[in-house]
């Protein structure tokens, strides 16, 4: 954004409360002023717009979306992300879920979708977080498809080699065989390792915590 923009009677979401109506004034893309009421703005040519009470706050940041309720992410990232942006999401990680996956093939459809982002969606699109390939059977739809299987080392490690800016969250089923050096692993690349899909009992659980689990995405 060039220049400066004058918000005006908007309903504005601060950390620690809500202003039902006040001014923020955006200079070359950065907030430099918030204050309650409606004002003049405080630079000559200021742009001005009247929210009208509508809501004014930080973007949603969401760490595990498949696409906009009809295009999905890892299909056609342009398209879904323009619709997230519509709806207030500024910041996404293209989620891969294990019915999507392809055996021996995740590499390649990272590298796809990567490579497919236009300027808007590489802004939009934060990182990915692979759901899958390892996470129990048992639990979740469409598990008659893709890519179900215990922890492979020589399938994370190369994905966790070639992709350190990429992968940023991976779930798994921490009861699996292997799941602990796959955690510890994933870990200690700077990944954000949940459980999900899972029947891990409490002592399961305690352990893949000790190992690197951090989150849960959800249970079944």
């Amino acid at each position: 954004m060039n220049g400066c923009l004058a918000i005006n009677r908007a309903r504005v979401v601060l950390p620690d409360r809500v202003l039902d109506d006040a001014t923020l004034e955006i200079e070359h893309g950065v907030i430099s002023r918030i204050q309650p009421g409606s004002s003049e703005p405080s630079r000559d040519r200021t742009e001005n717009w009247d929210a009208g009470g509508r809501v004014v706050g930080p973007g949603f940041i969401d760490p595990h979306c498949h696409g906009d309720g009809e295009t999905f992410l890892f299909a056609d990232p342009n398209v879904a992300v323009r619709t997230l942006l519509g709806h207030g999401t500024t910041g996404v990680l293209s989620t891969l879920g294990y019915p999507d996956m392809i055996r021996h093939g995740i590499g390649e459809q990272l590298r796809r979708c990567a490579a497919s982002l236009d300027t808007t969606a590489r802004e939009v699109v934060v990182g990915v977080h692979l759901e899958g390939p390892y996470t129990n059977r048992k639990y979740g739809a469409g598990t008659s498809r893709g890519v179900i299987i215990d922890p492979d080392p020589a399938e994370y490690e190369t994905l966790l080699r070639d992709f350190p800016d990429l992968i940023r969250w991976w779930t798994c089923a921490p009861e699996l065989a292997g799941a602990g050096e796959f955690i510890g692993s994933a870990a200690a690349a700077g990944v954000v390792v949940a459980a999900g899909h899972s029947e891990a009992n409490l002592a399961q659980l305690t352990a893949a915590i000790a190992s690197g689990l951090r989150v849960v995405t959800h249970w079944s």
